[in-house]
């Protein structure tokens, strides 16, 4: 090759080069396309290992076991039942919490099978009838009868359960017109044949300590006793007692009849007050006498501690300041010192324990008599009634006007479908009183009031829960005439107001009567003031009943409290 050729391919080869190199270093030739760079796959995070897994699934099955506990709660058979299955509720709770909180699934696990466990010994206990009352009124009285043919192979024996008894007797009760007693401030429903033993009615007291003292008289039944008694709630937290009697009826010589009550009040305990006596405390203004309480600004009366002389390390006195010769006046500056006093002296006190002077007792009784063994016959009467009372009854006068509302709780039992549960609902009442409210039957114009009339109390049962499952519908209270001792009501009562019942539950009419009567502080018996009061009552109490074509019934009583 000459050496012109040799420079002229030397040149080209350079320049190709160049051409393929330059600017951005890609190795390709010129116009051809580079091949693209698959993106990298980001990096999965790993997966739970069989212990993270077995862990979150012991924790969650505890929880689920706390669930279902709570359900059966809900559906407990009675309020007995309900606070037995809640004992082992809070039990699985305390299980899944601690469960929620291991750090090993083999910790997880046997708090799992604790809680699982508490679940079914809630569902057991939900299942167990914690009253006496229904589990008298659904007891196989010929329960032995059975088990002897069983055991010996003979035919069936057919059960023969108290329900069928207590049924009709319920619905008596519930049809029957309530009576209202000023003698002992009860109001009582009941299926018995007298009128003595149709009454019914309860007191109740508190000590210091907190401790009920319940008493149920019905009828000439004497006292109900509980040597045993049982703790009840009642919705809306009231306290209260199942008490029992053992009876025993005529020609029953096998086994004696059972009365139980279930009585409910909202009796407060007592409260520590100081009256004063006749001794006298000096003091002097100005000399740093500290006063602690409230200070009357009226010239009345008022109850305050007393420090005669702060620096002596000495305890205040308690007492009162009276008013001896009026008017009087009392000034004390920001730090409690008397600053000035005109006719106040102050009087050293007693410390008494005052009881509570406004409260309610009701419930529900069942009698059931005892079966000769041997047939499973019963012996004696069936009788049940529901009862109200409280500790002050308020007397309704002409000049107390105007309207008043009361909510409140009721109890009572519910029979149905061939068994008889205890039941809980809430009660509201309105109470019209005084003025043109309604026809009066001694009058014979309807628009007129004769004086006889002192008002009209109308009312609703609602969110009715029979053994632990609501009831669809609720029971109207009908007008209710409050009328005077001598008025239009044939048992004359202070007070008292008697009414009937209408309402649709579960789809079914029922019809019955109701009672009740006003509770509350009263001004002296005999006064002008009493005459004249027109302060509203503060509670009522009553009794209600109603029942279906198809012998369902319910029979309840309630306590109410003024809005």
């Amino acid at each position: 090759m000459d050496t012109k050729r040799f420079f002229l391919y030397f040149i080209v080869i350079t320049a190709l080069a160049l051409a393929g190199c330059g600017g951005g270093g890609g190795g390709g030739m010129a116009g051809t396309p580079t091949e693209p760079t698959q993106p990298t796959e980001p990096t999965q995070p790993p997966g739970p290992t069989p212990e993270e897994m077995a862990l979150k699934d012991a924790q969650d099955a505890a929880m689920a076991a706390y669930m279902m506990a709570m359900g059966y709660v809900n559906g407990a058979k009675d309020y007995i039942a309900m606070g037995n299955a809640m004992k082992y509720a809070d039990m699985a709770k305390n299980a899944s919490d601690m469960a929620a909180a291991a750090t090993t699934s083999a910790m997880a696990e046997e708090y799992q099978m604790k809680a699982e466990m508490y679940r079914d010994d809630a569902k057991e206990a939900a299942m167990m009838r914690g009253l006496g009352i229904t589990k008298l009124a659904n007891m196989t009285v010929n329960q032995q009868q059975i088990e002897n043919a069983e055991l010996e192979g003979r035919p069936a024996v057919m059960p023969r359960v108290n329900a069928t008894r207590v049924a009709p007797e319920m619905k008596a009760a519930a049809e029957r017109t309530a009576v209202v007693t000023d003698a002992t401030s009860s109001v009582s429903q009941g299926s018995s044949g007298t009128a003595a033993d149709n009454l019914g009615s309860a007191t109740v007291t508190r000590d210091n300590m907190g401790k009920f003292t319940y008493t149920v008289t019905r009828g000439t039944g004497g006292l109900l006793r509980g040597e045993n008694p049982t703790d009840l709630k009642s919705r809306g937290d009231w306290p209260g007692t199942q008490l029992v009697r053992t009876d025993a009826p005529a020609g029953a010589t096998n086994r004696a009849g059972m009365t139980y009550a279930n009585v409910y009040s909202d009796i407060q305990a007592p409260t520590q007050a100081y009256e004063a006596d006749a001794t006298t405390t000096a003091f002097t203004v100005g000399t740093s006498v500290i006063v602690a309480g409230d200070v009357a600004t009226d010239g009345s009366n008022f109850a305050a501690t007393l420090n005669v002389n702060p620096g002596d390390n000495q305890a205040p006195i308690m007492g009162q300041f009276r008013c001896i010769t009026a008017p009087c006046s009392i000034s004390v500056d920001a730090d409690g010192e008397i600053v000035a006093n005109t006719g106040y002296t102050f009087h050293v006190g007693t410390g008494i324990a005052r009881q509570d002077s406004d409260y309610l007792a009701w419930g529900v009784w069942l009698t059931v008599p005892g079966a000769v063994i041997a047939t499973g016959e019963f012996q004696g009467t069936t009788t049940t009634g529901v009862f109200a009372s409280g500790n002050d009854v308020f007397a309704v006068n002409a000049a107390l006007k105007g309207k008043a509302t009361y909510n409140g709780v009721a109890t009572g039992l519910y029979s149905a479908g061939g068994m008889v549960e205890n039941f809980d609902a809430d009660v509201m009442l309105e109470a019209n009183f005084g003025g043109i409210v309604g026809a009066d039957s001694v009058t014979t114009d309807a628009t007129a009031n004769d004086g006889l009339l002192l008002g009209v109390v109308t009312g609703m049962v609602s969110n009715i829960n029979a053994g632990g499952m609501a009831v669809d519908g609720s029971l109207s209270l009908l007008r209710a005439p409050v009328l005077t001792e001598t008025g239009d009501n044939a048992t004359p009562s202070i007070s008292g107001f008697l009414g009937s019942t209408d309402g649709i539950l579960g789809g079914v009419t029922y019809r019955g009567a109701w009672g009740g009567q006003f509770y509350g502080p009263n001004a002296p018996a005999g006064s002008s003031a009493a005459r004249m009061q027109t302060t509203f009552p503060t509670t009522a109490a009553g009794t209600f009943g109603a029942a279906a074509e198809n012998g369902a019934s319910l029979i309840g009583a309630f306590g109410s409290w003024k809005q």
